[in-house]
């Protein structure tokens, strides 16, 4: 936060990152909440053209990466998000130019509320995250993990027969997956994951 304070950033600011699934990346997703600004993370499967029109498009002046912070005056910034703002998530654009969905700190935490609700919490529970952090799933674990004051585990890779491990070393009590990777996981490990 330190570091995002010097380089400029100011409350409600949008701030593009690079997330890829390791601590400092969890770090940098509490850093930017912590100095107010807004998160813009950034799907790393994206050319090098779609990343600038989408750091363009809500007028990013500050990109973290590798864990490098770099801040260019010269690009316009856009316009200031609501003061609630959290964290604005691009969706896949399917069907055309992906948008720019706006979440809220209050929808994290309904969020995080409704599942401990739904699922329950305990205050041994660890999280395993195999989704992206571009992704609102991937967001919604860590933002759940500290609103519970739970641990999370971030998964090795993508890869299923590095996820059946994860789920076994990490001792993980919650995962949170999408439908195709429960599949290709219950396909892989059905019988060690039912012990």
């Amino acid at each position: 936060a330190d570091a995002l304070v010097g380089a400029g950033v100011t409350r409600g600011e949008p701030v593009a990152a690079r997330l890829p699934l390791t601590v400092d990346s969890v770090v940098a997703v509490h850093a930017v909440a912590r100095v107010g600004a807004v998160l813009v993370p950034l799907n790393l499967r994206l050319t090098p053209d779609e990343v600038a029109w989408q750091i363009g498009h809500v007028g990013a002046r500050c990109l973290i990466a590798d864990g490098i912070i770099e801040k260019d005056t010269d690009v316009e910034p856009g316009a200031k998000p609501d003061p609630s703002s959290s964290a604005i998530v691009f969706t896949s654009g399917t069907s055309g130019r992906p948008k720019g969905a706006v979440l809220t700190t209050e929808n994290f935490f309904w969020s995080a509320l409704a599942s401990a609700l739904r699922i329950g919490t305990m205050p041994d529970d660890r999280w395993l995250c195999p989704l992206p952090l571009f992704h609102v799933g991937g967001l919604s674990i860590v933002w759940r993990s500290v609103l519970y004051g739970t641990a999370m585990a971030l998964a090795t890779s993508s890869r299923v027969e590095d996820l059946a491990r994860d789920l076994r070393e990490t001792q993980a009590t919650l995962v949170s997956l999408v439908p195709t990777q429960l599949h290709r996981l219950l396909e892989h490990d059905a019988d060690s994951l039912r012990a």
